[in-house]
């Protein structure tokens, strides 16, 4: 197995394991008479930055040049580029105003453009969406979510923490195999839409070069 299988595998075990811990935290939910509230093309969290490991980011990007060739590619990479050049320069702005320091929230500063993976309120890459995007989940009325474009007229939603409790060990379990590959987890993570671009690169740049 070369070592982009290896790393797409290692996302691939670890997402199951957090959709199978998500999936028994939210039947408990159920029994207990919560709900959760997210639906097919809600997508008012897409307008948050995510932040995925490099495995993640392979899974992605190799998800993706088997869906998108030609002009839908470089549009994507385009979307990708675009979004990259407005979350760094919003993080430049916290970090000088000092907001971690605050303790300030990052709804303070407007809001990211949406995901450049979102197309017509639906993600493009759902069945290989990173942990982030996988455990985000409310059971608070939708309404609410929307105070992710509106912070100041509308409470933030309520994400359900037994969902966020369930899946520690899995992710404690993934961090440990990535050290064990030889990959610090602090040395890995970044922005998905910024893993995902650089492995396309990477991969055009190969394939230019057969």
């Amino acid at each position: 197995m070369d070592e982009t299988s290896k790393l797409a595998s290692i996302a691939s075990k670890y997402h199951a394991d957090i959709d199978t811990e998500v999936g028994r935290a939210v039947v408990r939910l159920a029994g207990a008479g919560i709900a959760v509230q997210c639906r097919k093309g809600c997508s008012w969290c897409c307008r948050l930055p995510v932040r995925a490991t490099v495995p993640e980011g392979v899974l992605v990007a190799g998800y993706l040049l088997e869906k998108l060739h030609g002009g839908d590619m470089a549009a994507l990479k385009g979307r990708i580029s675009s979004w990259l050049t407005v979350i760094r320069r919003d993080e430049e702005t916290r970090d000088a105003w000092g907001f971690r320091r605050k303790g300030l929230e990052m709804a303070t500063f407007p809001p990211v453009p949406p995901c450049p993976f979102l197309t017509d309120d639906l993600c493009l890459v759902y069945p290989v969406r990173p942990m982030g995007c996988r455990v985000h989940c409310t059971a608070s009325s939708p309404k609410r979510c929307r105070a992710v474009v509106c912070p100041e007229t509308i409470a933030e939603p309520e994400l359900v923490p037994e969902v966020l409790q369930a899946v520690k060990p899995v992710c404690m379990s993934y961090r440990k195999s990535l050290e064990e590959a030889g990959l610090p987890f602090d040395k890995v993570l970044d922005h998905l839409a910024a893993l995902v671009l650089d492995r396309l690169e990477i991969t055009a740049r190969s394939e230019g070069m057969r």
